[in-house]
């Protein structure tokens, strides 16, 4: 049966003609401001009809409406005024919208889906009007306060003021190709909404539990779509907060059913935790601390269980080919004696070599997996433990063993894992693009998906960091070495054509400088 029309002559609809001829006038400059004030006011409106008999007859709205129009009228009588104005009165807006935010929670028992439609479009109001604010006034901090990376003062950091999709805005005004997705992190580029817009819902319901005596329904949601997509049906998954972190959980449930025994392939990175920085060769990210448990690196066919392997399967990032099948019988092997595989995809998951995973993608035999980088597209520090069914049964027969942190499962990052997984799944994840990219522009390249390794001169770090920076080009480089041999390649997965070719042309050029 078909809806029928609605009457023209309503009152709903005659206010629906009213808002849009206002909202059409305010479609004019300047705009920006006025929509977040007006949809601060929508927000108090659904508020006030959620409430019913403890409204404020309409103040709230009024009260922002009239930052609406202060803003309005220093926008046409700024040739009489000082420039302040561009970031006092959005800044005024977004007060008066987070204010509405607060008083959305009146209806927390009489309305909940209102409570959180207001919240959410207060919220996001809010955040529009401070977004100009910021915009009219950037801030430049002078990072006296900052420590990066490294101990080291980072000569000539880049001060990233904007970024979206593959591009990045600097402080001085320059526009930078990011041909790193951040720190390998923002698959879907700078700037996505389906992660935030997942990530702002979630935050309108439930932001953060206890993780020891509560549970939400988006957690379950994203372990039950993680554990779908490595093929794992039983298992049980831990989300952490960062690729480190997640590491250091799985190197916790491994060592308590298989012993202190680790074993670890040279020249690797697994993270920077205890744990996980013990299994690196680099003194720089191992750090002062002692070993707690015994640790070998070495050709995985020289691993002896019983014990703990924790492999990176891409290999690429560190100068290596992806895992044979013969590497995969040994793993095999080796967890039939009783040995425990964690399975690093910290790098190499969700797309960034082959989707979902290279776990799945090639059959490596694994008893955790790790997931993280591109989990929630940079928007929110998630990280994920993927542990098989198998596993859970050792673990608890082994004994009690806590695992949780403050932000274990946490639902807000979590919701913005839910957005990102939904926004990769619809890829097309063609592993060839990135390599015919670099090819067709002369480019020699080992490739993954995308993920690509370009060998060049041994060049000192800070001077390549020049070279790059000239050629228009932002790209990692580690830290925990002073010369650089290879250049690692990992642009954002949603990297149009012609930005691609871009990015590819302005790295030839950097290599052919190099190599004079």
């Amino acid at each position: 049966m078909s809806r029928p029309h609605s009457d023209p002559t309503t009152p709903g609809n005659k206010h629906l003609r009213h808002l849009t001829e206002l909202l059409s006038a305010h479609g004019q400059p300047p705009g920006a401001v006025a929509a977040a004030g007006w949809a601060a006011a929508m927000a108090a409106a659904v508020t006030e009809s959620a409430i019913l008999d403890h409204g404020t007859g309409g103040e709230e709205i009024a009260a922002v409406l009239r930052t609406v129009d202060d803003d309005t009228d220093a926008y046409w009588n700024s040739a009489l005024s000082t420039n302040d104005w561009k970031s006092s009165t959005p800044t005024q807006v977004a007060v008066r919208a987070g204010h509405v935010a607060a008083l959305s929670g009146r209806a927390f028992s009489s309305n909940p889906a209102d409570t959180r439609a207001s919240w959410a479009l207060a919220v996001g109001a809010a955040a529009a009007a401070q977004a100009v604010a910021e915009s009219n006034a950037p801030a430049h901090p002078t990072r006296a306060a900052l420590m990066a990376g490294t101990v080291d003062e980072i000569p000539d950091p880049v001060m990233v003021i904007d970024a979206h999709g593959s591009r990045v805005r600097t402080a001085d005004g320059r526009v930078l190709l990011d041909v790193s997705s951040g720190l390998y992190n923002t698959p879907l580029g700078h700037r996505h909404p389906a992660p935030a817009i997942a990530m702002l819902a979630q935050a309108s319901s439930v932001a953060a539990i206890n993780p020891f005596n509560s549970v939400t329904a988006i957690a379950d949601r994203v372990a039950e779509r993680l554990l779908q997509l490595f093929d794992s049906p039983g298992g049980r998954v831990v989300f952490a907060s960062s690729g480190s972190e997640a590491v250091e959980t799985a190197l916790r449930f491994a060592l308590s059913v298989a012993g202190p025994t680790l074993h670890a392939r040279p020249r690797t990175f697994h993270g920077i935790t205890a744990g996980a920085a013990g299994l690196s060769t680099y003194a720089s990210i191992r750090g002062p601390l002692p070993r707690m448990v015994q640790i070998h690196h070495h050709a995985i066919s020289e691993w002896n269980a019983p014990g703990v392997g924790v492999v990176e399967p891409a290999g690429i990032a560190s100068g290596r080919p992806p895992l044979s099948a013969t590497e995969r019988e040994h793993l095999q092997h080796f967890r039939s004696r009783g040995g425990v595989v964690v399975v690093d995809e910290v790098l190499s998951g969700l797309g960034r070599t082959l989707w979902p995973g290279l776990t799945p993608a090639l059959g490596i035999p694994a008893d955790i997996v790790v997931v993280g980088k591109g989990l929630a597209n940079g928007i929110a520090p998630v990280s994920a433990v993927l542990l098989t069914a198998e596993m859970i049964g050792r673990i608890r027969a082994s004994g009690p063993l806590d695992h949780g942190h403050t932000h274990t499962n946490h639902p807000t990052s979590l919701g913005a894992a839910l957005g990102c997984l939904d926004a990769l799944d619809g890829l097309d994840h063609d592993p060839t693009k990135l390599a015919d990219a670099a090819r067709d522009s002369g480019l020699e390249v080992t490739s993954l998906g995308w993920l690509a390794t370009i060998a060049v001169p041994a060049t000192p770090r800070d001077q390549l960091v020049r070279s790059l920076s000239r050629a228009g080009v932002l790209l990692h480089l580690p830290s925990m070495v002073s010369s650089v041999d290879r250049l690692v390649v990992a642009p954002p997965l949603t990297t149009e054509a012609d930005d691609l070719a871009e990015m590819m042309r302005c790295l030839a050029n950097v290599v052919e400088g190099l190599r004079g």
